[in-house]
């Protein structure tokens, strides 16, 4: 929880050669239909070579994503660093 009684939860799903990830936000005292979506981003291509970082309103960037636990430290390192701003 932050400072101003905010919490922030990550959400992920991973599929066969992807994981989808959203950040949301919202205070301890609100229900869940008070929450707010503050990043959305996935990898998809796991595995192919061919890898893809996308991030709603921002840039697609290709990796380097052999497995799943690659493409889920590329999805943590994006998310902690996305929330500094959030």
């Amino acid at each position: 929880m932050t400072g101003t009684g905010r919490r922030r939860v990550l959400c992920l799903n991973g599929g066969s050669s992807s994981v989808k990830a959203a950040v949301v936000v919202g205070r301890a005292d609100q229900g869940p239909a008070e929450l707010e979506r503050s990043l959305s981003l996935a990898v998809d291509g796991i595995g192919t070579g061919h890898a893809r970082l996308v991030v709603a309103g921002g840039p697609t960037r290709t990796l380097d994503a052999p497995d799943h636990r690659t493409a889920v430290a590329a999805v943590l390192w994006r998310a902690a660093n996305a929330s500094r701003t959030l």
